[in-house]
């Protein structure tokens, strides 16, 4: 069992876009079967937030670190 960490983009209560994280507990066929995706959309549904969901495991994180920096939200380390 691994614990992932899972930052799920979504809608808040207010309708605004949100990104919360969710750690979710996992076996490896787990993994290899998405489910980690499901789990951590359940939790993001438990809190209140809304679908569409679409999630980031760590394999895919960069795709919103380089996002932030396209938008000057972040700086490249020198």
């Amino acid at each position: 069992m691994a614990n992932l960490t899972i930052a799920v983009a979504c809608r808040n209560a207010c309708g605004m876009a949100d990104m919360p994280i969710f750690t979710v507990a996992v076996t490896a066929r787990e993994y290899e079967l998405g489910i980690h995706y499901d789990k951590a959309e359940s939790l993001a549904e438990q809190a209140g937030y809304e679908q569409p969901f679409v999630c980031f495991d760590a394999t895919e994180q960069q795709a919103i670190a380089s996002a932030a920096l396209d938008l000057g939200l972040l700086t490249r380390p020198a």
